[in-house]
Formats: C-alpha cells, structure tokens, sequence
C-alpha cells in the first residue's frame, strides 16, 4: 500500500512540475519612445529623434535636470544635470536591450 502510495505521489509531482515549466514567458518589450521631456520650467517638444525647445534670451541652460517619462519597462540616459549650451544625446533602452537614441538642443533666443 505504502509503495502504491508513493508512486503515486510521485507521478504527481512530476505530473505538477512539467506542467509548471510549460507556462509561455511573455516576450520583453520593444517600446522605447521618451513621451515626455520638461526642464526649466517647461516642456520640451519630443519628435521621432528629436527633443527641442526655445528658451528667452539670457536664459542660463548650462545646468538643466530635465524630468523624463519614457516607455513601460524601459530606461534612459544620461541622468541628472546636463549642459544644453550644446545638444545632449539621450538613448532610451527597452526592455529588450534595444535602444533609440534623441538628441536634445535647447535654443536660447539673441532678441
């Protein structure tokens, strides 16, 4: 009885353990878009590759910590305070470990 008992504890349990690494994985995400992009008080405008924005004249841009909301599961860089007095390029990386990069030129106006 005790025999029969535990073939069957075992054909269960390895009944219970294939079943278990048959479930499907969700594939990673691809997406990796920035959706939004403020600094200085104001929200930058993001385009396919692009991120701009025009600031007045002796605005200082040469230390802006931009704020920065990107895909689902995805992150960017560079982080923290950057120097806009020149473009400053982003890479986003999904999920997956693709990436996207964007170039971010603030424009300071001479009028």
């Amino acid at each position: 009885m005790k025999n029969k008992f535990f073939v069957v504890v075992v054909f269960f349990s390895v009944l219970a353990i294939g079943f278990g690494s048959c479930t499907k994985k969700e594939p990673k995400s691809s997406e990796k878009d920035i959706i939004e992009f403020s600094a200085g008080g104001v929200d930058w405008n993001v385009g396919a590759n692009t991120i701009t924005v025009n600031f007045p004249k002796n605005t200082s841009v040469t230390s802006l910590t931009p704020t920065v909301r990107v895909s689902p599961k995805a992150d960017y860089s560079p982080k923290g305070p950057q120097d806009f007095s020149s473009p400053v390029e982003y890479t986003v990386t999904a999920e997956d470990n693709t990436q996207k990069k964007y170039m971010a030129t603030a424009t300071v106006s001479s009028n």
